[in-house]
């Protein structure tokens, strides 16, 4: 449809492969969709379509384990990240979006009176260690809807500390039929511009159930999602070394999931161990460090909703996710 597009389609999608350095894994669940407030706008209420953006990144962020300061957002999608160096890119769509404000211009407005309709936006939260970065497209809709009747809400997360990633989905009115012919994925992958290669790992759906796998993209992806992600769906996806070693992952236990009133660690690797427990926006809810073998964390007060928590001993660490009823 456009050059720029049609350039990124070819780099992305071409003969060669990168090696694979770092494995990913992939866990989907549901949570509360909630619009960022107090947000830097990207766009500054100007219409875009093919924007083009720099968003900071103000801490430490690997992927594929290698640095990440700052993301810039183009390649005529609307969606697709990518580092400065070019050597990393990212998308939680593959659509190719566009301001919802552009209707007006359908309708004979002229182009510099329209106003964006879909503001694009990003903020950072947390404190330090643990903070969230969280980039929003909001109301957009989808160039190759006419009319742009069709509206979508989705944002990005990206976690310090443990260099995970989520895609977040909120309200939409997108058809199933339509989103299917986007030929929409989600995914994150090397590149090697020098010899227009590139591998990663695509999240696809088969059969209506999602996967990812780790692909050297030699061509255009089997498989798209058929139907559009209901409002609250997470996808998630971390690296191998967020989990931890096998020797953590054996000694720690915890216990109950979901949990009603108090959660359970059993350490059995003899040391201490720092603990962390977290809401997906960032805040610290609970902390503390502990050398007893059961560790027993009151979290009645807290509200229903998923939480990460964190465990750290002998500078070996793991990250897992559990649901409080």
């Amino acid at each position: 449809m456009k050059i720029q597009k049609l350039i990124i389609s070819s780099l992305l999608f071409s003969s060669l492969a990168i090696a694979q350095e770092v494995n990913y894994y992939f866990e989907q669940f549901s949570n509360n969709y909630s619009d960022l407030s107090n947000s830097i706008s990207l766009n500054n209420s100007n219409v875009w379509d093919d924007p083009e953006f720099n968003i900071p990144i103000d801490f430490e962020f690997k992927l594929f384990n290698s640095p990440i300061s700052e993301l810039t957002l183009e390649g005529g999608y609307g969606a697709m990240l990518y580092s400065l160096d070019l050597e990393h890119s990212l998308w939680p769509i593959r659509a190719d979006i566009i301001d919802r404000g552009f209707a007006e211009y359908e309708q004979g407005t002229s182009i510099d009176s329209l106003g964006s309709l879909s503001p694009i936006s990003y903020k950072t939260s947390g404190s330090n260690g643990s903070k969230i970065l969280k980039i929003e497209w909001r109301n957009v809709g989808f160039f190759e809807d006419e009319l742009l009747a069709y509206y979508m809400n989705f944002q990005l997360w990206m976690y310090e500390g443990s260099d995970m990633i989520e895609i977040h989905f909120g309200n939409s009115n997108v058809d199933d039929n339509f989103w299917y012919q986007e030929m929409n994925c989600s995914g994150f992958v090397d590149i090697n511009s020098d010899f227009e290669t590139a591998s990663g790992f695509i999240l696809s759906e088969v059969n209506g159930v999602y996967q990812l796998d780790y692909s050297q993209l030699e061509e255009e992806p089997t498989y798209y999602y058929t139907s559009v992600p209901e409002n609250g769906t997470v996808f998630r996806f971390y690296p191998e070394y967020t989990i931890g070693t096998e020797e953590v992952k054996t000694a720690v236990k915890t216990y109950p999931n979901p949990v009603n009133n108090y959660l359970f660690i059993e350490n059995k690797l003899g040391t201490e161990l720092s603990y962390k427990v977290m809401s997906l926006d960032g805040r610290e809810v609970n902390i503390g460090n502990s050398c007893l073998s059961k560790i027993q964390l009151d979290l009645s007060e807290l509200k229903p909703g998923v939480y990460l928590l964190s465990y750290k001993s002998s500078g070996k660490s793991t990250q897992q996710s559990f649901i409080k009823q």
